[in-house]
């Protein structure tokens, strides 16, 4: 954890030194009225992101929950899981590609 840690504050520390360093050309000059332009486009499909990122969570929360009222639910909680767990490597593989492509 404190590896993650300071790894992820390591770069944060070099992001802010790349911004505000000032011996990049390209480097941010500071804000302007243009950052703001299409800001309410990138909020609605922000927020349209979000609602099916929490429906999709919720909807595997009850189907977990729907699994434990089965016959043998030992059985199906854990075969469940397991396909959750897949279905979450795929989704955050292509939630990952998403990012880098942003």
């Amino acid at each position: 954890m404190i590896a993650l840690s300071m790894s992820s504050w390591f770069l944060v520390i070099g992001e802010f030194i790349y911004i505000f360093g000032g011996w990049c050309p390209y480097s941010w000059k500071g804000l302007t009225v243009a950052a703001f332009k299409d800001l309410v486009h990138v909020v609605k499909l922000s927020i349209s992101s979000g609602v099916m990122v929490c429906l999709e969570l919720w909807y595997n929360a009850a189907l977990v929950l729907l699994a434990g009222y089965m016959a043998i639910a030992q059985v199906a909680i854990s075969a469940f899981s397991i396909c959750l767990n897949i279905n979450a490597w795929e989704f955050m593989i292509s939630l990952d590609f998403l990012g880098a492509a942003w």
